[in-house]
């Protein structure tokens, strides 16, 4: 997925893999340059186990959620995955493979995914 949402219109779209390069290199040279302190992902920095994780406690709501980020749609698409398969167990049903999609949360436009 996208960070910046424009380009050239000449230039062509580039494959995921080479996007994320793109990103990686861009990212590495603001590091070299002093404008970016440090690198990290989501997992690293939030979650247990992630190697710069150094929080005491765990939770998601440490997690930053912009509006029209891919995380906040994913999380929601994924809990409301988890939600009915345990409603379906406790009603002594097999979970549903095709759960609702829960609603877009407040402030935040479109699908499930945030764009």
């Amino acid at each position: 997925d996208y960070i910046l949402y424009c380009h050239p219109s000449k230039q062509k779209t580039p494959r995921s893999d080479r996007l994320r390069a793109w990103y990686h290199d861009m990212l590495k040279d603001a590091r070299a340059r002093g404008i970016v302190v440090t690198l990290s992902t989501i997992f690293d920095t939030y979650f247990e186990g992630g190697r710069d994780n150094r929080a005491e406690q765990h939770s998601s709501t440490h997690i930053p959620y912009l509006d029209g980020d891919f995380w906040p749609g994913e999380a929601d698409t994924l809990l409301g995955l988890i939600a009915g398969a345990t409603t379906g167990k406790a009603n002594g049903k097999k979970g549903s493979p095709a759960a609702p999609q829960p609603a877009a949360a407040p402030g935040r436009k479109g699908g499930s995914k945030g764009k």
